[in-house]
């Protein structure tokens, strides 16, 4: 049998174990969910998370591929036969993770091809267009984006047909160092930004607008990254609309609508979206560090190692945040924070990639949750369809019940819902996605037992 080779250097797993945690979930997913969950105190959770969970997991996930010597699949079969659904579910989730990275891989190689084209002077160039031109042009021609998805393929495929060291090794060893140079650049120019003045038409409780000029700068977006309290006392800008002549408008004779946000996501959507980044992060839960911890040597120190791609990867999250943070703030003071919003006029702070992520959760718990009693044996349990079935009904009954307590507080006029938790709610913003998720579980589970 040919001998399986592995990374030729520490350095080399270390760059490759990092390059896998670090991609789309630091340079995109983190700036975009820290500015829809209010800065601070985002930054905060995720952090204490990413010690206290992410660590653990990503030790143990090292730990049980260097034991097996084998991929998510073959390791959790080692361990039982029981078991190996779970390695299915991670490769499950590297494929639907593949689907997007395609996509959004081929939009950073039309970028490219559009800066290089810049930069000497050529016809495939911008033509002076914007970066949101330029954007909106990959969405509106489909063949470009799938020619450019393809491209990305083709080079991704080429990387990995070169084997474990010679090929992935090699790639990450000098891309990860190129990728830190470039977020350093990138950092420096979006501090030295200068301040701006931008002319608003604010939106009041009523409905109606005062046209206003704010000032904003980098300096805001840092207080936004890292001072305590700064949304709920000094608040930021985001895009609105009003009511005009019976039409929904987002600019008023060529002034932007925003709103003044001095509020932050409830707790528990704070947690949750944080937790969920940090495993997507961190490549945890779908089998990729286990498939690299199986060629980790006998010799090497898991935790060091483990400590290592957490604080880099987290360290990378956070200079993606000082790239892309203080720039808004500077350049676009009344741009969005954070990504598409789910029910704008409901509840302002949840995002659409917020709803899908916690979907997805809802459906882990689920699966985890009713494997372990299946395996037990307490009492009768469907196939794994019938937990995703359960998660999915939880998950989305969850955020309704959220969205409705948010259409209460907005047509009673009020911010809390009682004294406890002033601020952010009040106790019921602490138990309503609780109540919905519970009346499904229940009725999902009293079926059950009549079917079964």
């Amino acid at each position: 049998m040919e001998e399986r080779k592995g990374f030729g250097t520490n350095f080399g797993f270390l760059m490759a174990a990092v390059g896998s945690a670090v991609g789309l979930g630091n340079i995109w997913g983190f700036p975009n969910k820290m500015g829809a969950c209010g800065g601070f105190t985002f930054l905060i959770i995720y952090l204490i998370l990413a010690a206290l969970c992410g660590f653990i997991v990503m030790v143990g996930e090292l730990a049980l591929g260097r034991k097996t010597g084998r991929g998510a699949v073959d390791a959790y079969r080692t361990l039982s036969k029981k078991f190996k659904w779970l390695g299915w579910l991670g490769i499950l989730s590297a494929f639907l993770i593949l689907a997007f990275y395609c996509a959004l891989g081929g939009y950073c190689i039309k970028y490219v091809t559009v800066n290089f084209g810049n930069l000497i002077g050529a016809g495939f160039g911008s033509g002076g267009l914007g970066g949101g031109d330029v954007f909106g042009g990959i969405l509106t021609n489909q063949l470009e984006a799938v020619i450019y998805g393809l491209i990305f393929v083709l080079i991704t495929l080429l990387i990995v047909m070169g084997g474990v060291g010679a090929g992935i090794e090699k790639v990450c060893s000098v891309g990860m160092p190129a990728l830190f140079v470039l977020l350093v650049i990138c950092i420096v120019r979006s501090l030295t930004l200068g301040g701006n003045e931008f002319e608003v038409a604010i939106l009041q409780a009523d409905g109606s607008t005062v046209v206003q000029t704010i000032q904003s700068s980098a300096l805001d977006g840092l207080k936004y990254m890292f001072q305590p309290g700064y949304v709920t006392g000094t608040g930021y800008y985001e895009p609105a609309k009003a009511l005009v002549d019976g039409a929904m408008v987002a600019a008023i004779d060529g002034i932007p609508v925003v709103k003044h946000i001095t509020e932050v996501p409830n707790f528990f959507s704070v947690l949750s979206t944080a937790g969920g980044q940090m495993f997507f992060s961190l490549s945890l839960g779908m089998g990729a560090m286990i498939t690299y911890g199986s060629y980790l040597g006998k010799k090497q120190n898991l935790e060091k190692n483990a400590l290592i791609i957490v604080i880099m990867d987290t360290l990378i999250a956070l200079m993606a945040g000082l790239a892309v943070m203080p720039s808004r703030f500077a350049l676009d003071a009344a741009g969005a924070v954070g990504g598409p919003k789910l029910c704008p006029h409901i509840s302002p702070h949840k995002t659409v990639a917020g709803s899908v992520g916690g979907l997805l959760g809802s459906v882990l718990c689920a699966v985890v949750v009713g494997r372990l009693f299946s395996l037990g044996g307490a009492a009768p349990y469907p196939a794994l369809w019938g937990d995703v079935l359960v998660g999915l009904l939880g998950g989305f009954a969850g955020q309704v019940g959220d969205l409705f307590e948010s259409m209460v507080k907005r047509h009673c006029g009020i911010k809390d819902f009682g004294t406890i938790f002033p601020g952010h709610g009040g106790m019921l913003d602490r138990l309503d996605s609780i109540f919905f998720t519970c009346i499904i579980v229940y009725s999902y589970r009293a079926l059950l037992l009549y079917i079964l």
